[in-house]
């Protein structure tokens, strides 16, 4: 049963359609969601070498504690070892929603990955890396999150919220 113009009942409000085309990302936007997933495979890497040298680790618990039988000195660094590879596990995951998330224009997202960088700068200036690859993932999150602030990218996110 449908209403017509002389039964009285208003007409039902149109259906709403965006015939806005949703914006493209500048370059400058998919440079940094890349650089933010490679930094975050960089940091992955960086939890596998942490695994492979192993002794390492085992050694840094020793000194900490020379009181451990060689039994809790290999459970600690296995325990160690895997925090480190779940924590990066964890990191890749939130670097791939969050810079997803700035690839859709989302300045919230622009603004966490910025505040993670600078933690993540500041996590490395304070233990002094030792592993090379600690710096270049930190360079590239340093690239990314300037990128994400050039003119193009203030742009696109300023459109992006105008449209939501």
């Amino acid at each position: 049963m449908s209403a017509s113009p002389d039964d009285g009942l208003p007409s039902a409000p149109p259906i709403a359609t965006s015939t806005e085309p949703k914006a493209k990302p500048p370059g400058s936007i998919t440079a940094s969601f890349w650089l933010y997933i490679i930094s975050a495979l960089v940091g992955i890497v960086g939890g596998i070498l942490v695994f492979s040298d192993k002794q390492r680790v085992i050694d840094a618990v020793h000194k900490s504690n020379p009181k451990l039988t060689d039994t809790q000195l290999h459970n600690t660094a296995n325990v160690a070892v895997a925090i480190a590879l779940g924590f990066s596990v964890v990191a890749f995951l939130l670097y791939l929603l969050f810079a997803a998330k700035l690839r859709a224009g989302r300045n919230w997202a622009r603004i966490v990955l910025t505040v993670l960088v600078i933690l993540n700068a500041l996590s490395l200036v304070t233990n002094k890396g030792t592993l090379g690859v600690e710096y270049v993932g930190t360079a590239l999150l340093v690239i990314a999150t300037v990128l994400a602030y050039l003119p193009a990218s203030n742009a696109y996110i300023k459109a992006t919220r105008a449209r939501t």
